[in-house]
């Protein structure tokens, strides 16, 4: 897939999950993927997404227990930008995901995940990134259609 070998992905470590992080960057680096960076922490990946360049940013978290949510877990440091960010957690529950879609990130991934699904997720962020590019000027402005359909049988709910 061409889109994945000229990506930038940014992978976020935070101290608890270094060992972690650093697997799932080798990993990324095997799935043939353009350029795979690793970070120390959200702010370092604040300023990279600002600067551009960047596709999708993949934060990883340490083993804090199942409900508790871990600090790292601000909001999406890509979120501004137009960057899609997911997190890679060790357990994922549904208060961790109810938190991470809240705080503007794209989904939540466990750690375990086959490496096949975890292309498949990735190629979809990124693919989903791509369409939703916002366009140059920075605002987008909206049309409506020259002449409004009118079909002649009314809609059945």
């Amino acid at each position: 897939m061409q889109l994945m070998r000229r990506a930038h992905i940014i992978v976020a470590v935070d101290d608890a999950a270094n060992h972690g992080g650093e697997r799932l960057a080798a990993r990324l680096r095997r799935m043939a993927i353009g350029r795979v960076s690793t970070i120390a922490g959200i702010e370092e990946a604040r300023q990279l997404c600002r600067g551009g360049g960047v596709d999708a940013c993949l934060m990883v978290t340490g083993d804090a227990g199942p409900d508790a949510v871990p600090e790292m877990l601000a909001d999406a440091p890509g979120r501004p930008f137009g960057i899609p960010t997911l997190i890679v957690a060790p357990v994922v529950t549904p208060y961790l995901r109810k938190v991470a879609l809240v705080r503007g990130y794209v989904a939540v991934l466990p750690a375990r995940i086959a490496p096949r699904m975890f292309y498949r997720r990735i190629g979809a962020v990124l693919q989903g990134r791509r369409r939703r590019r916002p366009p140059a000027s920075g605002r987008m402005v909206l049309t409506p259609p020259a002449q409004p359909a009118n079909f002649s049988k009314p809609t059945v709910h």
